[in-house]
Protein backbone atom coordinates (compact mmCIF):
# COMPACT_ATOMS: atom_id res chain seq x y z
CA UNK A 1 0.00 0.00 0.00
CA UNK A 2 1.02 3.49 0.52
CA UNK A 3 0.50 6.43 2.94
CA UNK A 4 -3.11 7.15 2.44
CA UNK A 5 -3.82 3.45 2.76
CA UNK A 6 -5.17 3.25 -1.01
CA UNK A 7 -3.99 1.33 -4.28
CA UNK A 8 -4.40 3.95 -7.24
CA UNK A 9 -3.96 3.79 -10.89
CA UNK A 10 -3.93 7.47 -12.99
CA UNK A 11 -7.73 6.99 -13.26
CA UNK A 12 -9.17 8.15 -9.77
CA UNK A 13 -12.31 6.00 -10.10
CA UNK A 14 -9.73 2.58 -9.63
CA UNK A 15 -8.89 3.38 -6.39
CA UNK A 16 -9.82 0.82 -3.26
CA UNK A 17 -8.79 1.19 0.20
CA UNK A 18 -5.87 -1.49 0.61
CA UNK A 19 -8.08 -2.64 4.03
CA UNK A 20 -10.99 -3.82 1.66
CA UNK A 21 -8.58 -5.09 -0.77
CA UNK A 22 -6.66 -7.07 1.75
CA UNK A 23 -9.90 -8.31 3.06
CA UNK A 24 -11.01 -9.45 -0.11
CA UNK A 25 -7.85 -11.42 -1.22
CA UNK A 26 -7.99 -12.89 2.35
CA UNK A 27 -11.80 -14.32 1.46
CA UNK A 28 -11.04 -15.53 -1.38
CA UNK A 29 -8.39 -17.30 -0.91
CA UNK A 30 -9.79 -18.64 2.03
CA UNK A 31 -13.04 -19.45 0.09
CA UNK A 32 -11.48 -21.17 -3.05
CA UNK A 33 -8.79 -23.51 -0.34
CA UNK A 34 -12.25 -24.19 1.80
CA UNK A 35 -14.12 -25.51 -1.57
CA UNK A 36 -10.90 -27.06 -2.93
CA UNK A 37 -10.54 -28.87 0.25
CA UNK A 38 -14.18 -30.10 0.72
CA UNK A 39 -15.19 -30.86 -3.26
CA UNK A 40 -11.84 -31.89 -4.31
CA UNK A 41 -12.74 -33.76 -7.30
CA UNK A 42 -15.27 -31.08 -8.39
CA UNK A 43 -12.71 -28.33 -8.17
CA UNK A 44 -10.04 -29.94 -10.11
CA UNK A 45 -12.50 -30.51 -12.90
CA UNK A 46 -13.58 -27.26 -13.03
CA UNK A 47 -10.49 -26.01 -13.11
CA UNK A 48 -9.73 -28.20 -15.57
CA UNK A 49 -12.68 -27.44 -18.06
CA UNK A 50 -12.01 -23.79 -17.54
CA UNK A 51 -8.68 -24.11 -18.26
CA UNK A 52 -8.93 -25.80 -21.39
CA UNK A 53 -11.69 -23.66 -22.93
CA UNK A 54 -9.03 -20.94 -22.25
CA UNK A 55 -6.55 -23.25 -23.66
CA UNK A 56 -8.07 -24.07 -26.74
CA UNK A 57 -8.83 -20.71 -27.80
CA UNK A 58 -5.05 -19.84 -27.06
CA UNK A 59 -4.09 -22.63 -28.80
CA UNK A 60 -5.80 -21.77 -31.80
CA UNK A 61 -4.22 -17.98 -31.52
CA UNK A 62 -1.42 -19.18 -30.92
CA UNK A 63 -0.77 -21.37 -34.15
CA UNK A 64 -2.58 -18.59 -36.25
CA UNK A 65 -0.04 -16.63 -35.47
CA UNK A 66 2.82 -19.04 -36.24
CA UNK A 67 1.56 -19.99 -39.87
CA UNK A 68 1.36 -15.90 -40.75
CA UNK A 69 4.82 -15.37 -39.11
CA UNK A 70 6.47 -18.79 -41.37
CA UNK A 71 4.31 -16.92 -44.45
CA UNK A 72 5.88 -13.97 -44.07
CA UNK A 73 8.90 -15.33 -43.53
CA UNK A 74 9.04 -17.57 -46.54
CA UNK A 75 7.77 -14.31 -48.91
CA UNK A 76 10.95 -12.28 -47.23
CA UNK A 77 13.54 -15.04 -48.57
CA UNK A 78 12.14 -15.00 -51.67
CA UNK A 79 12.56 -10.78 -51.98
CA UNK A 80 16.13 -11.12 -50.94
CA UNK A 81 16.72 -13.83 -53.23
CA UNK A 82 14.82 -11.39 -56.36
CA UNK A 83 16.78 -8.41 -54.88
CA UNK A 84 19.85 -10.34 -55.56
CA UNK A 85 18.73 -11.21 -58.80
CA UNK A 86 17.78 -7.89 -59.85
CA UNK A 87 21.52 -6.79 -58.23
CA UNK A 88 23.40 -8.95 -60.15
CA UNK A 89 21.17 -7.83 -63.74
CA UNK A 90 21.87 -4.60 -63.23
CA UNK A 91 17.73 -3.67 -62.13
CA UNK A 92 18.99 -2.77 -58.64
CA UNK A 93 21.78 -0.68 -57.75
CA UNK A 94 24.30 -1.46 -54.83
CA UNK A 95 22.71 1.03 -52.65
CA UNK A 96 19.33 0.57 -53.21
CA UNK A 97 20.06 -3.59 -52.90
CA UNK A 98 21.69 -2.83 -49.50
CA UNK A 99 18.74 -0.63 -48.20
CA UNK A 100 16.68 -3.19 -49.22
CA UNK A 101 18.97 -6.08 -47.75
CA UNK A 102 18.76 -4.67 -44.38
CA UNK A 103 15.44 -4.06 -43.65
CA UNK A 104 14.68 -7.52 -45.06
CA UNK A 105 17.27 -8.76 -42.92
CA UNK A 106 16.22 -7.00 -39.80
CA UNK A 107 12.26 -8.03 -40.24
CA UNK A 108 13.67 -11.54 -41.20
CA UNK A 109 15.42 -11.81 -37.90
CA UNK A 110 12.39 -9.94 -36.14
CA UNK A 111 9.61 -12.79 -37.84
CA UNK A 112 12.18 -15.61 -36.71
CA UNK A 113 12.81 -14.81 -33.12
CA UNK A 114 8.56 -14.04 -32.86
CA UNK A 115 8.19 -17.58 -34.26
CA UNK A 116 10.77 -19.25 -31.86
CA UNK A 117 8.71 -17.37 -28.94
CA UNK A 118 5.31 -18.50 -29.77
CA UNK A 119 6.68 -22.38 -30.36
CA UNK A 120 7.74 -21.43 -27.00
CA UNK A 121 4.12 -20.89 -25.68
CA UNK A 122 2.25 -22.88 -27.37
CA UNK A 123 4.93 -25.50 -26.17
CA UNK A 124 4.18 -24.69 -22.12
CA UNK A 125 0.02 -24.76 -22.86
CA UNK A 126 1.13 -28.11 -24.09
CA UNK A 127 2.85 -29.24 -21.28
CA UNK A 128 0.87 -26.93 -18.12
CA UNK A 129 -0.82 -29.60 -16.60
CA UNK A 130 -0.07 -29.90 -12.87
CA UNK A 131 -2.13 -26.66 -12.22
CA UNK A 132 -4.28 -28.34 -9.92
CA UNK A 133 -2.22 -30.50 -8.42
CA UNK A 134 0.39 -27.60 -7.43
CA UNK A 135 -2.65 -25.52 -6.25
CA UNK A 136 -3.74 -28.58 -3.91
CA UNK A 137 -0.50 -28.42 -2.60
CA UNK A 138 -0.87 -24.94 -1.95
CA UNK A 139 -3.96 -25.70 -0.43
CA UNK A 140 -2.51 -28.05 2.05
CA UNK A 141 0.14 -26.24 3.34
CA UNK A 142 -1.89 -23.40 4.58
CA UNK A 143 -4.20 -24.34 7.76
CA UNK A 144 -3.99 -20.65 9.48
CA UNK A 145 -6.20 -18.07 7.12
CA UNK A 146 -7.09 -16.04 9.59
CA UNK A 147 -4.96 -13.05 8.26
CA UNK A 148 -3.09 -12.15 5.21
CA UNK A 149 0.93 -12.74 5.55
CA UNK A 150 3.12 -11.73 2.98
CA UNK A 151 4.08 -15.01 1.78
CA UNK A 152 0.23 -16.15 1.29
CA UNK A 153 -0.27 -13.54 -0.97
CA UNK A 154 2.81 -13.74 -2.89
CA UNK A 155 2.10 -17.88 -3.43
CA UNK A 156 -1.44 -17.42 -4.05
CA UNK A 157 -1.90 -14.54 -6.32
CA UNK A 158 -1.24 -14.16 -9.41
CA UNK A 159 -2.83 -10.72 -10.56
CA UNK A 160 -5.26 -8.75 -9.08
CA UNK A 161 -7.57 -6.45 -11.64
CA UNK A 162 -9.85 -3.65 -9.99
CA UNK A 163 -11.97 -1.81 -12.30
CA UNK A 164 -13.37 1.96 -12.34
CA UNK A 165 -16.31 2.03 -9.25
CA UNK A 166 -19.53 2.71 -10.67
CA UNK A 167 -21.97 4.55 -8.26
CA UNK A 168 -25.17 4.67 -11.38
CA UNK A 169 -27.15 3.24 -8.40
CA UNK A 170 -26.27 5.84 -5.58
CA UNK A 171 -24.06 3.07 -4.03
CA UNK A 172 -20.38 2.74 -5.08
CA UNK A 173 -19.89 -1.03 -6.01
CA UNK A 174 -16.50 -1.81 -7.71
CA UNK A 175 -15.73 -5.17 -9.36
CA UNK A 176 -12.67 -6.97 -8.42
CA UNK A 177 -10.72 -9.81 -10.14
CA UNK A 178 -8.89 -11.85 -8.24
CA UNK A 179 -6.70 -14.31 -10.02
CA UNK A 180 -5.01 -16.96 -7.91
CA UNK A 181 -1.85 -19.16 -9.06
CA UNK A 182 -2.38 -21.70 -11.10
CA UNK A 183 -5.95 -21.84 -11.02
CA UNK A 184 -6.54 -18.28 -12.76
CA UNK A 185 -9.99 -16.03 -12.01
Amino acid sequence: GNSSGRFQTKCTGHYIRTAVLMELVLDTIKYTCHYAKENEEEFTAKVEEAFNIRRDSSLKGIKSDIAKKEKRSGELNNLIKKIYEDNVSGKLSDKRFQMFLSDYEKEQEDVDNAILSLKEELERFQTDSMRTENFMELVHKYTDFTELTAPMIYEFVDKIIVHEADKSTGERIQQVDIYLKYIGK
